[in-house]
């Protein structure tokens, strides 16, 4: 029945990740779509970040840099993996509410619309926690990135004055 249903709809969606992510096929192509975008996207960056002026490359970091061109760019690789599920989820929920209707009826479209009310208060929410904690890990990230081109730009002084142990112990409490 529609228990049995949904659990087995639970590691279909998996399935199909892992499928995605997996099959040697779609990862070739995947591998050089994501190839082009991140190239396209690296140029543009580069681009953007060569056209600023010293007043607002100021106020940019060094660490905000080198994160949006590693860590931001290769995020479009997700994008690619789940483009499909765009045009295919609205697919795949009318074909089940069709299978529904035909086997229990006008309660069918009753339940649909019901997953929906609890679906998207659950999926806004889950959004803005991810944004905020992605928001979190890039200023710790900016931070750490700054502090190690802080001290690789200053290697030669911390050698000379011999602050190897303090800069190390520095590092370790930012790793935290």
């Amino acid at each position: 029945g529609v228990p049995t249903t949904n659990i087995t709809t639970l590691p279909h969606h998996q399935e199909t990740q892992e499928t995605l992510a997996s099959g040697i096929k779609e990862k070739v192509i995947q591998d050089k779509v994501n190839f082009l975008t991140r190239g396209a996207v690296r140029i543009t960056s580069r681009g953007a970040v060569l056209k600023l002026s010293m007043v607002s490359s100021g106020k940019t970091t060094t660490g905000w840099l080198v994160n949006l061109l590693s860590n931001d760019v290769n995020r479009f690789d997700m994008v690619t993996l789940f483009l499909h599920f765009i045009w295919i989820a609205p697919l795949q929920v009318l074909l089940v509410t069709y299978c529904l209707w035909q086997y229990v009826g006008v309660a069918a479209f009753i339940g649909v619309a019901f997953i929906f009310l609890q679906t998207i208060p659950v999926q806004s929410y889950m959004s803005k926690l991810t944004s905020n904690l992605r928001e979190k890990i890039a200023v710790k990230t900016d931070e750490r990135v700054r502090l190690m081109n802080e001290i690789i730009c200053g290697i030669q002084v911390i050698k000379m004055y011999a602050w190897e142990k303090p800069f190390a112990n520095m590092v370790a409490l930012v790793r935290r």
